[in-house]
């Protein structure tokens, strides 16, 4: 992380729009590491993982490009966001939304009528995501209408984002700390001016003066 990380950020502050740019790159960290070459089996490829037919929709023209890749997925990612309904509350709605980028809007959706058709809140996150492995278990989406979902990746997903980002923030401000408390030293550091090395020192011997000659 230290050697990638001074490279991406310009990237993750750049293209982050309204959310903190360290969720951003906590995104890209769980998509592949910050590495704009990542490929999987079933074809994503590039920083943010996307597919041929949304790289496609999103105008790039180069998945392993990392501008590229880190814009169209924080693209992607606000359309998943402007669709989450406005009765999630403002400071929850990135949650729902990350996991309609991983599984689908639709999913999401369903997820949502699970919980509320279980009797728990819809609109909570901490809800709803208890609910997302189910759609994954014959006896529940087979009730729902958008079917099938791996919804128990689209809970580790967001839950592993969640961690990164935490874990980013803290080995930032280490790293301010440790910057700040540098400074400091260099700051208590004596400073040498020009005109004091023209001057005779004396050594901690007696009775000896050594000048500069």
């Amino acid at each position: 992380m230290e050697n990638i990380l001074p490279e991406v950020q310009p990237l993750f502050e750049k293209y982050a729009r309204e959310i903190d740019w360290r969720l951003l790159a906590a995104i890209a960290w769980q998509e592949s590491h910050w590495d704009p070459q990542a490929t999987s089996p079933t074809g994503v490829r590039g920083m943010m993982m996307l597919t041929r037919n949304t790289a496609q929709s999103l105008g790039l023209t180069d998945r392993t490009d990392a501008a590229q890749s880190i814009d169209g997925g924080m693209r992607y990612l606000q359309d998943m966001m402007d669709k989450v309904p406005d009765s999630i509350p403002k400071d929850e709605r990135i949650w729902f939304a990350l996991a309609a980028y991983n599984m689908g809007y639709a999913h999401m959706l369903d997820a949502m009528a699970l919980t509320r058709k279980q009797k728990g809140n819809p609109n909570s996150w901490a809800d709803v995501k208890l609910r997302l492995p189910l759609l994954s278990q014959k006896p529940y989406y087979s009730k729902l209408k958008y079917g099938y979902a791996r919804g128990h990746e689209a809970y580790a997903y967001v839950e592993n984002i969640r961690k990164y980002q935490i874990s980013l923030v803290g080995y930032l401000s280490e790293k301010e700390r440790q910057q700040q408390q540098t400074l400091a030293l260099a700051e208590d550091y004596p400073a040498v001016l020009p005109n004091e090395l023209e001057q005779p020192q004396e050594t901690t011997l007696p009775f000896f003066q050594v000048s500069r000659r």
